[in-house]
Parts: structure tokens; C-alpha cells; sequence
């Protein structure tokens, strides 16, 4: 997984080792516990450019050893998503050879790559104790991180995400910093909304 998508609160070692011994059990190429809510009843129909699916078209969920998994779709646009996971250690070093044989060198490209050698995907139901994107999005410190994380299981890491985000480690400057980010994001709106009705009356005059 990567390190900004380490545990934000306890894991359910229990579920999480059941998932793991049934992938060893069936060989199983990548169970992925992901991030983000997964769309286990829903499906999509758009059509996108590139052809492939950001969801899927038709749900299909397997119950394996009395456990939940969805079956990725192979036109699921990552379908490489470096999630928190268990890999087949030998389907993982010819994923990434492929990668770096075709000059992929960063996560993203690897997550987007299609590749015909490629296995069967699964993801588990079991919702991975963090938030979408990590600790980390778009180079900056995730405010929803912050949010979710728990005082009691991990209060260094959030001691150092307040640090990182305004410069001093204090919750109480940090609940201000958001309201003071709220103030702003509020002002702007309303702003841009006056701006509109300007522009309206201007027409009607």
C-alpha cells in the first residue's frame, strides 16, 4: 500500500486476516481493501471516451469461504489501484516489470495500465480504516484525514498532520484555521454569487 494510506483508526485484524487466508487458500492474484466506498449495488452506464468503466456495467460479487468480494472489472480504469492489499508476490514482480519495461515509473501511470497478462482483481468488503486519498492529496495534508483519524490510536501521526498543515501542533489553532478556511470558501461564494445577480440586473437595465 502506499504510506499515506496507513490505518487512520484500529483495523479489524480478525476480518482482515480471514481475507488474507483465502486468498493464500485460492491463490487468489490481488485482494484489495480500498479507500473509497466501492460500489457494491450500484452500476453505471456512461460511456466514457477511453472505453473503460469507472465503476461497472453488470455487478458481480463472489462469496468465497462465507467472504464477500467483488469481482474488478478488466475495464476498470485502475484497474492496478495501489490500494491496501495482498498480492501474489510473483504476479506483483511481473506487474511491475511489465510497468518499467514500458517506462511506467509512477504510481498513477500503474494504476491506469491495461495489460493483457493481467489476472483477476477482487476486492474485499471490508472498509479500510482511512479516507479517500490517504493523509495526503494533491501534495498537501487531506483535511478530511485530520477529521478521521483517531486521538486515541494514532495521536503522533495526528499530532504531525496538524503540524504539517498550519506549522504548530494544536488542535485548538487547527479547529480555527478550518473556520477561518470555511469563512473564506463562504465569502467566495457568496462573492461570486453577487457578481451573477450584477450581471443579471446590468441586462435587465
Amino acid at each position: 500500500m502506499l504510506d499515506d494510506h496507513c490505518p487512520l483508526r484500529a483495523c479489524d485484524t480478525e476480518t482482515i486476516s480471514a481475507y488474507l487466508e483465502t486468498s493464500r487458500r485460492h491463490d487468489l492474484s490481488v485482494v484489495s481493501f480500498p479507500t473509497y466506498e466501492w460500489p457494491w449495488d450500484r452500476t453505471e452506464s456512461i460511456e466514457y471516451p477511453d472505453g473503460l468503466v469507472r465503476t461497472w456495467r453488470r455487478i458481480e460479487v463472489e462469496v468465497i469461504d462465507g467472504r464477500q468480494f467483488a469481482i474488478v472489472p478488466y475495464e476498470f480504469f485502475r484497474y492496478f489501484q495501489v490500494q491496501p492489499a495482498c498480492w501474489r508476490i510473483n504476479y506483483l514482480i511481473e506487474a511491475c516489470k511489465t510497468a518499467l519495461d514500458r517506462g511506467i515509473h509512477d504510481v498513477w501511470s500503474f494504476e491506469a495500465m491495461r495489460w493483457d497478462g493481467a489476472c483477476q482483481h477482487y476486492v474485499a468488503a471490508y472498509e479500510w480504516p482511512s479516507v479517500h486519498h490517504g493523509f495526503m492529496a494533491v501534495g498537501k495534508i487531506n483535511p478530511a484525514a485530520i477529521s478521521y483519524i483517531s486521538v486515541r490510536c494514532a495521536p503522533e501521526l495526528r499530532g504531525q498532520l496538524i503540524r504539517d498543515a498550519i506549522g504548530a501542533n494544536s488542535a485548538a489553532l487547527y479547529r480555527l484555521y478550518g473556520t477561518i478556511r470555511l469563512a473564506k470558501w463562504l465569502c467566495q461564494r457568496l462573492g461570486n454569487r453577487l457578481k451573477a445577480m450584477l450581471q443579471i440586473i446590468k441586462l435587465l437595465i
